[in-house]
């Protein structure tokens, strides 16, 4: 009998707890997560292996991180700027809202503290995280960053349109 190379533990272990994923497949996509480089929630999300809600639900009551339905957000309230693209797609999280010296920060796997740390550091702001399926998370991020480039070629169309005109 062979021993899982990963041990479960956190989030993956409630998961295979919650019925959500078997043990073995949590195995494997622990593994494959780390192989590609990816969050584990992204990939068994990806990977059609576990259901996003379900995910998010069991991963709110394990750490005591709030769930928030992004179907109900407002990307007009997102703090523009404050976080590089680059970051918000390499760690699949978007802040969401600044409230003074806080950030409140759109992820899907509260076990990944690299990505809040790394956005602390670039804003000099103290990250929180608000859970957030991931499929949903995904479609949010492209609208937001999609926005952000619409309104930034749209500024430089209206440059080069006035510079022509004269």
């Amino acid at each position: 009998m062979a021993s899982d190379p990963i041990p479960l533990s956190g989030l993956a272990r409630r998961l295979v707890d919650d019925g959500i994923i078997s043990a073995d497949g949590a195995s494997r996509a622990s593994m494959d997560a780390r192989t590609a480089g990816i969050a584990f929630v992204t990939h068994i999300v990806r990977n059609g292996l576990a259901d996003p809600r379900a995910i998010a639900r069991s991963a709110s009551e394990e750490f005591g991180v709030p769930l928030l339905d992004l179907a109900s957000f407002d990307l007009d309230t997102i703090p523009k700027a404050l976080v590089k693209e680059r970051l918000i797609r390499q760690h699949n999280a978007l802040p969401l809202i600044r409230r003074g010296a806080r950030l409140f920060v759109a992820v899907s796997d509260p076990t990944n503290l690299q990505t809040l740390d790394e956005i602390k550091f670039q804003t000099a702001v103290t990250t929180e995280p608000v859970l957030v399926e991931e499929d949903k998370l995904a479609v949010i991020i492209e609208q937001f960053l999609n926005a952000q480039e619409d309104t930034g070629l749209k500024g430089l169309e209206g440059e080069e349109f006035n510079e022509s005109d004269m």
